[in-house]
């Protein structure tokens, strides 16, 4: 396998990881917000 491609794979794999737990956190947030505006 082309190092340049694994390289550029990897890259991407942990992108995808960073966006799914900033959206992880943002829904979180998201979701408190909701419970404090509705006590």
């Amino acid at each position: 396998m082309n190092p340049q491609l694994k390289e550029n794979r990897i890259i991407q794999e942990k992108a995808y990881l960073n966006i799914k737990m900033i959206f992880f956190m943002w829904s979180i947030k998201r979701t408190n917000l909701k419970r404090k505006a509705l006590k």
